[in-house]
């Protein structure tokens, strides 16, 4: 029960930084075509359960959060998709206004973008076949392994 708690104060959190991140954002993010502001935000759309296709659409828990949060402010979103690599430069060179991605914060980032409260650790587990010969992580020592670990944020 605390869990839950602790992500709908999580989620709460987020929204309120999202307004303000939505509320900064520069006047050349209006769109000229309609009174509606456009938001454009860069995702992989390959991290799943947080940005993901499913067919042709984009879905998961980060689209439906902004998506949300952007109507409830009057903004229309505009999502873009590219590698992984990628997503930094296009802020940087303003292709899109934030990036909505599993984006690990590092003193580095830190220096140049302003991040949301994380609200997703995704932790990593190993996990082999039950008739492994692994049975401690050093059994692993010398193999080669693949794995992903990020706090999960909004750069605003």
């Amino acid at each position: 029960m605390k869990k839950i708690w602790i992500s709908i104060i999580g989620v709460v959190v987020v929204i309120g930084l999202i307004f303000l991140g939505f509320t900064q954002l520069n006047k050349s993010t209006a769109s000229s075509s309609s009174s509606k502001k456009t938001i454009t935000i860069g995702t992989t759309g390959t991290s799943f359960p947080t940005s993901y296709k499913k067919g042709n659409k984009l879905v998961g828990f980060d689209v439906d959060l902004i998506n949300k949060a952007a109507k409830d402010l009057g903004y229309k979103t505009k999502w873009v998709t590219g590698e992984y690599d990628g997503l930094l430069e296009d802020l940087d060179q303003s292709k899109v206004d934030t990036v909505a991605n599993d984006v690990a914060i590092t003193p580095e980032r830190e220096q140049k973008y302003t991040f949301s409260t994380p609200y997703n650790i995704e932790e990593t587990a190993i996990a082999v076949n039950k008739n492994s010969s692994f049975k401690t992580i050093h059994d692993l020592d010398g193999k080669t392994v693949s794995t992903g670990a990020a706090l999960i944020t909004l750069i605003i």
